[in-house]
């Protein structure tokens, strides 16, 4: 929202239950845009540096926009990048209390993209009439890193006095390599009617296509405590992994007023091919092998959205969304049989309820899913050192998600909501480990189950010239299940708070000047299977608008409250504790200047949004 003027914005449409025409994956709401009607003639656009100092070590980035119409033709460039530091911390360890065995790892990554990071998007829409149009976007983007990893192993033995006998060191290195790069491409078609503004023709075909190439290899030794060699104890894994992903999509959708409401319906077809390769070195301790698993899915959609005030203070949303989706592939040349092809269907549902100004109440209902990100579908290690392997699993379902929630509003500021959900087929890593030998096998499968019920709050205050504050908190009560079938590995049940705060401070009465804070915490829960310890962060930062908006500068400082992430997993034959950091302070010093006419350009279409996601 801060890109645009509120000059420039006619509306703003939120909307905390999607409709059927939307994607029936994620389980996010909706929030739309509406811009004024460009102007007829124009030309404008920004241009953002951006300089960010992360212990030490500068990143940077640059992004610009470019707008343009003239008559029939309007037209949009977008071409951004830049240069990314990253590092972070993991701590693992697990204990057997019957075997009387500890095992420490410790694995400290710093990283780099050794080249500038490209972002590309550029469209073209001609007008042939008021009424009808016709255009096309294409986008490109390119991301590589690199990362080393310094890992330190250690066994132990659990004496009777409960201290640790070191019992040999494990160390270890490694260098990843990853680099991959998008494609996309849109043409689309949009006609509206004279005689009814409501009715609307649209329909979109995109191609979307991902490449990701990732190298993995580890290397220890193994050490007697006093740094001795343990003959035999030399561990090393090297795998090249690559992705190929083709989508192609097409989607029709229309919409006709009825009355005081309208009827939305259309439909849409994905089809969509994966192929993953692995090759691992001769040296790794699987041997020389080359694998290579393709995976065809095809989901084909109908829906349909109705709208329609049902009295002056009720109004109603509801929807259908069915998808029947087709699987198949095969594994080095090996049919996959046991894959299935699925019918689903998405209803959704809005009741609201305004009885004056002061008061609003509603009600809403849905079911979503979210199907595998595609790189989850190989089954071959992706990773291992000597005690873990991590893979994926070929015939990954996709997971559903139902809610039910009961909202109040006052005066459009405090909110209230009341909501209950079941998460079923839930797609999470499982881990299990030997307690004998402490071997783990790390796979991502259709193993959560949890049930969540739920209060939420939030309120916005505005009431003084100088300061505005936005407060969400939420308390919920899950029970989660993490396992196969009808089993349960590991998982818990609870209650969990958390509290976030937006401020914003105007330090002078045109609000040029700005500040800004923001503060998170949330309590010990369950989250992915683990139960999770405190959570807490915060940033800060200020802004400075001059030449009537056009040029805003803005310093921003991010994580100067923080915390390590702690998880803990516990059941009758082991207990294992992590210890992640990945989110360190750092400051952010960013310029943008805006040129030409106000009104922004197109936006990108959504129609290949959500496969994207996956990639």
């Amino acid at each position: 929202l801060r890109s645009y003027p509120q000059s420039d914005l006619q509306e703003i449409q939120i909307l905390t239950t999607p409709p059927a025409k939307y994607e029936a994956e994620g389980n996010a709401g909706v929030l739309n845009l509406i811009l004024k009607k460009a102007k007829n003639d124009f030309f404008g656009g920004s241009i953002s540096p951006r300089l960010e100092l992360k212990k030490e070590r500068t990143m940077y980035s640059l992004n610009t926009n470019l707008n343009y119409k003239n008559d029939k033709v309007s037209a949009s460039l977008q071409f951004g990048g830049g240069r990314l530091n990253y590092d972070g911390y993991l701590g693992t360890y697990r204990t057997y209390p019957k075997q009387g065995t500890y095992h420490a790892s410790e694995t400290t990554h710093e990283g780099a993209s050794p080249h500038f990071n490209l972002n590309l998007r550029a469209g073209l829409d001609y007008a042939f009439t008021p009424e009808f149009s016709v255009g096309g976007n294409v986008s490109y983007s390119r991301n590589k890193g690199n990362t080393h990893r310094v890992n330190d192993s250690r066994d132990y033995r659990i004496l009777p006095s409960g201290e640790r006998e070191l019992l040999r060191l494990l160390p270890g290195v490694a260098d990843n390599t990853d680099k991959s790069h998008y494609t996309t491409a849109n043409v689309h078609l949009e006609k509206t009617f004279k005689s009814a503004p409501q009715r609307r023709l649209s329909w979109d075909a995109d191609y979307v296509g991902y490449r990701s190439q990732e190298g993995r290899n580890f290397t220890s030794r193994g050490l007697m405590p006093n740094g001795t060699p343990i003959p035999g104890s030399d561990f090393h894994f090297d795998a090249l992994t690559d992705q190929h992903t083709d989508s192609y999509i097409t989607s029709l959708d229309y919409t006709e007023p009825i009355g005081k409401g309208t009827l939305g319906f259309g439909a849409k077809g994905t089809w969509t091919r994966t192929t993953n390769r692995s090759d691992y070195d001769a040296k790794s301790s699987m041997g020389e092998r080359h694998d290579k698993i393709t995976f065809d899915e095809h989901v084909y959609a109908l829906y349909a959205d109705f709208k329609h005030p049902l009295s002056d203070k009720w109004n109603l949303r509801t929807g259908l969304r069915m998808e029947y989706t087709h699987t198949a592939g095969e594994n080095n040349g090996r049919r996959l049989e046991h894959l299935k092809s699925y019918l689903n269907v998405f209803p959704t549902l809005f009741l609201g309820f305004n009885p004056n100004d002061r008061h609003a109440f509603s009600l809403n209902g849905t079911v979503r899913l979210n199907r595998p990100h595609f790189g989850q579908l190989s089954p071959f290690a992706s990773y291992e050192n000597q005690y873990s392997v991590m893979r994926g699993k070929e015939d990954l379902r996709a997971a559903k998600r139902a809610k039910l929630a009961l909202g109040y509003t006052f005066l459009g500021a405090l909110n209230f909501q009341l909501d209950g959900g079941y998460l079923w087929d839930g797609i999470t890593q499982v881990i299990r480990l030997d307690p004998v030998t402490n071997q783990g096998s790390i796979t991502h499968d259709n193993a959560e189950k949890t049930w969540t019920f739920g209060l939420e709050n939030s309120f916005f205050f505005n009431k003084v010239s100088f300061f505005q504050t936005y407060i969400s908190q939420r308390l919920w009560y899950s029970d989660m299940k993490i396992g196969p079938e009808s089993t349960s590995l590991y998982g818990g049940a609870g209650l969990t708070y958390h509290v976030s705060l937006n401020n914003t401070f105007f330090f002078n009465r045109s609000k040029t000047f700005q500040g800004t804070c923001s503060l998170y915490y949330r309590t010990p829960g369950y989250d992915w299977g683990f139960h999770a310890g405190h959570i807490f962060s915060g940033g800060a930062g200020l802004s400075y608008t001059l030449l009537q908006g056009k040029l805003r500068l803005a310093l921003d400082a991010y994580n100067l409250l923080r915390n390590n992430l702690r998880l803990n997993i516990t059941t009758p034959d082991y207990q294992m504790n992590v210890e992640n950091e990945n989110s360190p302070f750092y400051c952010s010093l960013g310029v943008t200047y805006s040129f030409g006419a106000p009104i922004q350009g197109k936006s990108e279409r959504k129609s290949a949004q959500e496969l994207r996601s996956r990639m």
